[in-house]
């Protein structure tokens, strides 16, 4: 799903190796079922793999604990 937004090889090796890529691939596929725009997609994975990474970084490997540092992700971000 990434191949239809990104060009670049780079950026996708990039997203796929955030450990929520999976989530992220469908948020995405959601999205685009959704008929969300593009510039969307653009908007929110880079967020998004910002979250995975400082998720990470905590020390979390699990989706369901990730969901705990969401509040304060966005208080730094």
């Amino acid at each position: 799903m990434f191949e239809r937004y990104y060009v670049k090889p780079a950026t996708i090796d990039r997203i796929v190796a955030n450990w929520l890529a999976p989530q992220i691939e469908r948020y995405v596929e959601w999205m685009d079922a959704q008929g969300y725009a593009t510039r969307n997609v653009y908007r929110r994975v880079p967020i998004l793999c910002h979250f995975g990474e400082f998720a990470k970084q905590k020390g979390i490997t699990e989706v369901s604990a990730a969901t705990a540092l969401v509040v304060e992700f966005a208080t730094k971000w």
